[in-house]
């Protein structure tokens, strides 16, 4: 595989990971699990750094937000 290529995948896994509101660490040691050794010095690149936290930090907040929501509905029913 060529270095653009690696790079893409490394790229394609760290967003799919991020999706599910991974951090940083945890995104690096599961690259670095399939095979990407440089993922640290990938990961360090402030474009790809700060995608990935804000990625992470929406989804984390839009799960939390949905939780919030079913135990306030959940805490109404009780009420009613």
């Amino acid at each position: 595989m060529r270095k653009d290529e690696r790079s893409e995948a490394m790229l394609k896994m760290a967003r799919e990971l991020a999706r599910h509101g991974h951090r940083l660490p945890m995104i690096e040691a599961l690259l670095k699990a399939n095979g990407f050794n440089k993922a640290s010095v990938f990961l360090n690149q402030p474009h790809i750094h700060n995608e990935l936290i804000d990625i992470a930090d929406r989804v984390r907040r839009g799960e939390q937000a949905g939780k919030e929501t079913e135990s306030s509905a959940a805490s109404q029913e009780t009420i009613s």
